[in-house]
């Protein structure tokens, strides 16, 4: 069907409820589209939320037209309009509704999909707030990395203040002067301290806050990301991750946003896992890598044990910290004439922390027990890898793998005591000896004498051809 402007005069859009500024007599159309049918401007009514479009030449069947105009959101949040639209003139067409864009975000910072859609309105807010951590690790220094964008003008005042609640457990002592580290934007646009404060009997927001006034001269437009950090002492014990919530006290209605926690990256530390980045998620005191594995299968072979720990709190020989790996069972080492060290000493080789527990540690053959004395004056650093090795003469016939390979610890230092866990072992690894399969490397597990590889192959199938076949055969003995 073709408009015609001598039938249908007039297209209505309706349903354009709740928008700010007055109306317009004659509000400007913008076309994507060559055909200019509605002129250049239509007629704005607030109180009905219509636009009203007069033709200004004839609408063909078929053709596309694309015009745009502007109107003023409100303040305040609202769901999307539901419009609609008709013609009315000597010809009429009843009102039909008009899909709004339920695919597309818009082009502004934090939108979603579905936001295109008509008076789709956000109140104020922070359209992006994400808050992570560097540490898990129990009494650590944490930083904290904040990243906001906001849909409104955020501008400096002496009365005016971003807050973040909801940063419970910490131990730093109220401060009204905590150092911030700014990368975005630029530094010189916010204070270098911030006001921090503990107590979870003030905040209403959840307890522990962090208030920074922006300086008077500031403007953070909206959409402009706000990235900075600082520093808070973790918990000595264990929490889980605590809820933060940003807002600003400098817009009316402004509502507080609960950060994105994340949860993906997996931080640069030993032992860590997707989670770890959570805002004061703290761990207990403990073992972070506690990692054994052995070389050998081979019935009466040599063995060398490797074992890689770390601890997500510091040791030291000065507290009397000792280390107890067990449960390695089976081995003859102590009962070998040819072993010719210090009864119940294994000599020790490092890979990492510099020997901290000496050249020796003492081996009970019985319990299958490593026993490990940090040295005075030695110090293992929360996260840091000490790695070292020791050789076992493995038993001269079949030995199952540990099924109980557990280590512990003790020391004056409270923090420093850990109960008693199962070792990490390798369950899939296999060897690099002939026919080794995976579970190989799980300590003390032997392989009874036996060829580890047999195999037999000939070179020729055709008949008649004896003289000249030649069988191959390969084989590999463990013992």
């Amino acid at each position: 069907m073709t408009l015609k402007t001598a039938d249908t005069s007039k297209i209505t859009l309706s349903g354009l409820l709740n928008t700010a500024g007055p109306s317009a007599p004659a509000i400007p159309l913008a076309y994507l589209t060559a055909q200019h049918a509605f002129g250049s401007h239509g007629v704005w009514s607030r109180a009905t939320g219509s636009v009203v479009l007069t033709l200004t030449s004839d609408v063909q069947r078929g053709t596309l037209h694309i015009f745009s105009f502007s109107l003023t959101n409100p303040s305040t949040g609202q769901v999307a309009a539901s419009v609609s639209v008709a013609a009315s003139g000597s010809f009429n067409m009843a009102a039909q509704a008009v899909a709004g864009d339920p695919v597309n975000a818009t082009t502004e910072t934090g939108t979603v999909a579905g936001d295109a859609k008509p008076l789709r309105v956000y109140p104020p807010t922070f359209m992006i707030a994400k808050v992570g951590q560097s540490t898990p690790f129990p009494s650590a220094a944490n930083n904290i990395t904040v990243t906001l964008a906001s849909n409104v003008p955020l501008a400096g005042s002496p009365d005016d203040f971003l807050l973040l609640g909801g940063l419970k457990g910490s131990v730093t002592p109220d401060d009204s002067a905590l150092r911030i580290q700014v990368s975005r934007p630029a530094a010189a646009l916010f204070p270098a301290a911030a006001t921090w404060d503990g107590d979870v009997d003030r905040d209403m927001i959840g307890g522990g806050f962090l208030g920074i006034e922006l300086f008077n001269t500031t403007v953070i437009a909206p959409g402009q990301f706000i990235v900075f950090s600082f520093s808070l002492t973790n918990p000595s014990a264990a929490q889980e991750a605590q809820l933060v919530t940003a807002t600003w006290s400098g817009s009316s209605g402004f509502v507080a946003r609960i950060a994105d926690a994340d949860t993906i990256s997996i931080l640069p530390l030993p032992g860590s896992v997707a989670g770890d980045a959570q805002v004061l998620k703290v761990y207990t005191p403990g073992f972070v890598s506690k990692l054994i594995r052995q070389t050998s299968v081979l019935p009466g072979g040599l063995n060398t044990i490797h074992v890689s720990l770390a601890s997500n709190v510091p040791l030291s020989g000065d507290h009397h910290t000792e280390i107890t790996i067990g449960g390695i069972v089976g081995s003859t080492t102590g009962l070998d004439a040819l072993w010719n060290y210090i009864p119940n000493q294994l000599p020790l080789k490092y890979s990492d922390s510099a020997g901290i527990f000496g050249p020796n540690a003492s081996w009970t053959r019985e319990t299958g027990q490593l026993y490990l004395a940090m040295q005075a004056g030695a110090t293992l650093a929360a996260g840091q890898m000490c790695g070292f090795s020791f050789q076992l003469r493995n038993p001269d016939s079949v030995n199952a793998k540990s099924s109980s390979l557990y280590i512990l610890s003790s020391s004056t230092w409270s923090r420093a005591r850990f109960p008693l866990v199962a070792m990490d072992v390798l369950s899939s690894m296999a060897l690099n000896d002939t026919g080794s399969v995976p579970g190989d490397a799980v300590p003390l597990g032997v392989q009874p004498p036996a060829f580890m590889l047999a195999s037999v192959r000939q070179l020729t199938t055709f008949p008649g051809t004896c003289a000249c076949q030649c069988l191959m055969v390969v084989i590999a003995k463990d013992t």
